[in-house]
């Protein structure tokens, strides 16, 4: 076994932690930190140009929505933005503000596994079969290395994103873990190489963060779209109905014990769930728990159909897996090196890699809207072996049909190609050749008068007027994926009339992502297009889905022919049926002291209340505690007759002040007495038809109060119904 020289490394307090994820860059022990803290300043929410001239912050840098401030300290003392760089070695010299954000934002970026390495073997492989596309992103790591760094189970062909920096500069993308090559490092291309932050010192910064394959994958809207006329409406609500029931068949049978971490839910929520499931309490005996875990479920799938109030038709798609765009070089050399294979198959491994040819990298990522190897790419398995292929973002035609082979893994669920879209076409650029400057003396003072004209240094001035150009600009992305998606839509009803919309307007989607990110480029005739494009609907009453209304600019809206039952209306309209559906079914609807309860399962459970009986036996807070279940069911009960069930959100408001309320109230008890109550409270509800009811045991802590649910978790394990 190889061995390594590691720098010293020491712990530092960050508000970034995240568990074992941490901004570990900023450890070297020679920088003498001692805290780190990240802060985000939303470009909707807050007056940008104000925090970057107060210039309060250590150092900032622009991402696509925010501005991101550091603030690094030295016991106590915060570091000045003029002195921050050279405290961590990091040099600028850059030809762009923004995009020199992002690389900062990768090597500043929480990481699993991170080390500095002295002397490090790294092998620049200047191969010219091996340029571009074909190894664009993509790196390799010696297996050594990878298990030095922290990565115990790195094996080879497993694989991770990766961040190396050092005073040549960052290689940020994926790599892949080799038991081949001879070097620590192989790194394909100076291309490859970040060129425009350098880490002035003798060590190599290497962060890695596993990436394995994921067997589960939801559509979007844009895609829904782009590939209607080949899976179709009913296809799609299919899946929809499929990931209902695979949801109601999890839930009841305790899956969620396993699957906990994959859920959103608001934390404190999460973390009760999950501390009564390390309290071995299984959640199917409960109610109030039972509708915990649904909640859980349910804010996963009200993305099937909408995500804070606009069409996302977040679908999981049968069979779908979503792994990692590869070349597949996996049979390298010592130096890395591989030949072009020509293979129509590509292979999908168990480690999440989606093996491309040699010979098919380059026009595959091309037509997949140009992206690399650190882009994920999302596989729907189709009929005789094959899978369609497409990446997010993605515009019309930018997916792939091929040959799809396994290793490692197995399909079981296939869907079918209903009809077909044209795929995008790739058209060569040909670039206008300058003519070479013969003098050498001439060569030589041009390449150097243009290298230094680029340079912008990184000052708050430059900072400031960066972001004054891409708040300008950030919008049309979205302004153009809008356009792209009432295109489509249109499409679906009125084929003819979406080949006249996209012959008369078009659009250069990529120019409209460079005009924020690189300077002197401008999306004006774009965004020109796309304006031009929503006045011709207008003007021609072409009729829109009324679930992509909020998708024209607000001023046009009122103006907008909306179709008459638009077969996207009613895809959206029958996935919120199925929703509330099946809420109905879990967790009923209307209360039993009202006349009008709809049962659902969690009506049907069998809690322990013969043991809660037994032990609730001479409890002294009997009667204080059927006072405060009395209170806290008629303010819930007003609260229900004074809002309509429809009102979700005012109702939702309305329970958590209730519930605040009652957490103060019980704040003067003991421990011992709230448990007391808790037993009290759950021998009262469990023994009646309203057992349903029983929120006030499993209350949230909030804030500084403890929530009613440790009371009940505690409570349980005492009498013997949890560990």
């Amino acid at each position: 076994m190889k061995t390594f020289s590691v720098a010293p490394m020491h712990e530092i307090e960050s508000n970034a932690n995240q568990g074992k994820y941490k901004p570990k860059f900023f450890a070297l022990k020679e920088f003498n930190l001692s805290r780190v803290d990240f802060h985000s300043h939303y470009y909707a929410e807050k007056d940008i140009a104000k925090e970057i001239f107060k210039g309060e912050f250590s150092l900032a840098y622009l991402r696509e929505d925010k501005l991101r401030t550091v603030d690094a300290f030295k016991q106590n003392q915060k570091i000045d933005h003029l002195d921050f760089l050279e405290t961590i070695a990091i040099d600028i010299k850059t030809t762009n503000i923004y995009k020199t954000g992002k690389y900062l934002s990768r090597v500043f970026r929480p990481m699993k596994h991170a080390k500095y390495y002295k002397d490090l073997d790294i092998h620049l492989n200047e191969n010219p079969n091996l340029k571009g596309k074909i190894t664009d992103g993509i790196t390799l790591i010696n297996k050594e290395l990878a298990k030095s760094i922290g990565w115990n189970e790195a094996e080879a062909n497993k694989s991770a994103q990766v961040t190396i920096f050092n005073e040549n500069g960052l290689v940020k993308g994926h790599c892949v873990i080799s038991d081949k090559i001879k070097h620590d490092i192989v790194i394909y291309g100076r291309e490859n190489i970040k060129t425009e932050i350098r880490f002035n010192k003798e060590y190599t910064y290497i962060a890695i963060e596993p990436v394995k394959l994921t067997t589960s994958l939801r559509i979007d809207i844009q895609t829904l779209l782009n590939l209607w006329e080949i899976f179709e409406g009913e296809q799609y609500f299919q899946w929809a109905i499929e990931g209902i029931n695979k949801i109601k068949e999890e839930l009841k049978s305790g899956k969620i014990n396993e699957i906990i971490e994959e859920l959103t839910e608001e934390e404190n929520e999460k973390w009760l769930l999950k501390k009564a499931i390390r309290h071995k309490i299984d959640y199917r005996y409960y109610p109030g728990l039972y509708r915990l875990a649904w909640q859980m479920y349910k804010n996963s799938i009200i993305k099937y159909a909408e995500r804070k109030g606009i069409t996302a038709f977040r679908i999981p798609v049968k069979g779908g897996l979503r792994g990692y765009l590869r070349v597949d070089l996996r049979d390298h050399d010592e130096d890395g090196n591989f030949s072009l294979t020509k293979t129509n198959t590509t292979t999908i491994d168990k480690y999440g890699n989606i093996w491309i040819s040699g010979d098919k990298i380059a026009e595959y990522l091309t037509i997949l809207g140009g992206g690399d190897q650190d882009d994920s790419g999302s596989i729907i398995p189709i009929e005789n072996n094959k899978a369609i292929i497409y990446r997010n973002p993605n515009q019309k035609g930018e997916y792939i049909i091929t040959e799809l082979k396994t290793e490692g893994i197995e399909i079981t669920e296939r869907n079918k190609i209903i009809g077909k879209t044209p795929q995008k076409k790739i058209t060569e650029q040909k670039e206008e050749k300058k003519k070479e400057q013969q003098n050498p003396f001439i060569k030589k003072y041009i390449e150097e008068k243009e290298k230094n004209e680029q340079i912008i240094e990184y000052t708050r001035a430059n900072l400031l007027r960066t972001y004054s150009k891409i708040s300008m600009n950030g919008a049309n992305i979205g302004i153009v994926a809008n356009a792209e998606m009432i295109k489509s839509a249109v499409g679906i009803n009125n084929k003819e009339q979406h080949e006249i919309l996209t012959n008369k307007f078009n659009w250069n989607l990529e120019r409209v992502i460079d005009s924020v990110v690189k300077d002197g480029i401008t999306c004006k005739e774009d965004i020109e297009a796309v304006e031009k494009l929503n006045e011709y609907i207008i003007y021609n009453e072409i009729p829109i889905p009324k679930c992509l209304r909020n998708r024209i600019p607000e001023s046009k809206r009122e103006r907008v022919a909306i179709s008459d039952r638009h077969i996207l209306d009613q895809l959206l309209e029958g996935v919120k049926y199925l929703i509330k559906n099946i809420e109905i079914e879990i967790v009923g609807s209307g209360a039993v002291s009202r006349g009008n309860r709809i049962k659902g399962i969690i009506d049907y459970i069998e809690t322990p209340i013969i043991e809660i009986a037994r032990a609730n036996e001479g409890n002294k807070n009997q009667e204080e505690a059927k006072q405060l279940l009395r209170e806290y069911n008629q303010k819930i009960s007003e609260l229900i007759e004074t809002t309509k069930e429809e009102n979700e959100e005012e109702r939702k408001k309305g329970i958590e002040e209730i519930q605040t309320k009652l957490l103060e109230k019980i704040n003067i008890y003991t421990i011992e007495e709230r448990k007391e109550i808790s037993k009290a409270w759950a021998y009262e509800i469990y023994k009646t038809e309203k057992s349903v009811h029983d929120s006030i045991l499993w209350i949230s802590s909030k804030e500084n109060l403890r929530g009613t649910g440790e009371d009940t978790i505690e409570m349980l394990a005492e009498i013997g119904l949890a560990k």
